[in-house]
């Protein structure tokens, strides 16, 4: 038999093996200095596709995004990201991130806001981040003691990075 593993090992090894698979990682020298870029795009994110704006200067950045469906399904993401590697075609970072969340399951309505750590990485414009949050407000009590909450999105983002 098998041994079990937790779904937070099995998000590191597949996020390593993506960057594996995607061109390695490949920390940030010393010397190396990325340039101040802004990004935009579209991700998907919980129930909707939210605009996406970013700016990055050296290593650290910023990126918001967000969309409002009515008051049953809107989002709201600020993440605060440390950059592992930058490329112009390869990016990935370790970010902290907020997210105030509201929609609706069959069953079951959601409105939180949440904070923890996620990894987003960007390749030749796709971008994909995942994370583990933590409710820190739950406006409808549905959450009940839930320590971590899932964070995803996928999408495109341009970046305007020059060469």
């Amino acid at each position: 038999m098998g041994q079990r593993v937790s779904p937070g090992v099995a998000i590191v090894n597949t996020v390593l093996g993506l960057c594996v698979l995607l061109g390695g990682i490949q920390p940030l020298s010393a010397t190396e200095t990325p340039p101040v870029y802004p990004e935009i795009g579209l991700v998907l994110s919980g129930c909707l596709v939210n605009l996406t704006l970013g700016l990055w200067w050296g290593p650290v950045g910023i990126r918001a995004s967000g969309m409002y469906w009515g008051s049953n399904c809107h989002q709201l993401t600020l993440s605060l990201g440390y950059t592992l590697s930058d490329t112009p075609m390869f990016h990935h970072s370790i970010n902290l991130t907020t997210s105030q969340v509201t929609g609706e399951d069959p069953g079951a309505r959601y409105r939180y806001w949440a904070t923890g750590l996620s990894y987003s990485l960007v390749y030749r414009g796709l971008f994909l981040e995942l994370g583990l949050l933590h409710p820190w407000r739950d406006e409808v009590g549905n959450l009940g003691h839930t320590p971590v909450v899932p964070h995803g999105a996928v999408g495109y983002l341009y970046r305007f990075r020059s060469e």
